[in-house]
């Protein structure tokens, strides 16, 4: 009977990298990639549990974008963010398919780890995209800007870049509180920061925002045109598991 060695990272992405390089070089027969925050022991099998090494997370980055593409490591990144449950053993086939091949793998659809990868990464991206025009800032009485989301997808630090560029001069969170994390912009330090935040915290709004949110409410209510409402086409562009964290929540 062939045993699965578990090899544990510590939930990063570069921690998974490091993981399935180390599980590539030992050539274990059966491998199995696991979180450490959801790994339960199994009765048979090794385990490892990896320790990140930043220089060599990046070794191994630079090693995949030259042997594979940058391209595939893109493509890597995105599914990972998914958080599909066993992604990590997908990824871990199509990179070492990948080191095997190159570029051309990306191309090889009807290969289920191919096609599972690319998957979801698109559906990562499909979400990135939507929630750009969802997100709903919020001015609170410390003068910084707060959106709350609870995306399907681990989305943060794909959305960091496009509000930082589109919203540069103010101070602002976004707050993912499924997974009770945030993205911190500092004006000051023309910089983000990827961090902890309770998934109960809840801001103060300045006395302007309450008013502002009250005054959109009565004209987004006044201009919707009963006759002519179709909650299926407004539920395909706005699905209803983001209404909550909007200020004009259909009714």
């Amino acid at each position: 009977m062939v045993q699965i060695h578990t090899y544990i990272y510590d939930g990063s992405f570069g921690g998974f990298l490091q993981a399935a390089w180390q599980a590539k070089e030992e050539q274990m027969e059966s491998v199995n990639i696991v979180n450490q925050e959801i790994y339960r022991p199994l009765l048979f099998g090794g385990i490892t549990k990896v320790n990140t090494n930043p220089q060599l997370v990046e070794d191994i980055s630079q090693i995949v974008k030259d042997n594979i593409s940058i391209s595939v490591s893109k493509i890597l990144y995105k599914a990972f963010l998914s958080e599909q449950p066993g992604i990590e053993l997908f990824l871990y086939n199509y990179l070492s398919k990948g080191l095997v091949k190159g570029a051309k793998i990306e191309e090889n659809l009807a290969d289920d780890d191919i096609r599972i990868v690319h998957a979801a990464a698109h559906k990562v991206m499909k979400e990135n995209h939507r929630v750009k025009g969802l997100l709903r800032f919020q001015e609170t009485k410390s003068k910084f800007y707060y959106s709350r989301l609870e995306p399907d997808h681990r989305i943060l630090v794909l959305l960091a870049p496009h509000f930082k560029r589109r919203l540069s001069q103010q101070n602002w969170i976004i707050h993912d509180k499924k997974r009770a994390e945030a993205v911190v912009y500092s004006r000051e330090q023309k910089k983000w920061i990827l961090t902890t935040l309770e998934a109960d915290f809840e801001p103060t709004l300045s006395d302007r925002e309450l008013k502002m949110q009250k005054l959109w409410k009565t004209f987004f209510k006044n201009i919707s045109i009963a006759e002519r409402r179709n909650k299926k086409l407004q539920k395909q562009y706005m699905p209803t598991r983001y209404w909550k964290n909007l200020i004009e929540t259909p009714q």
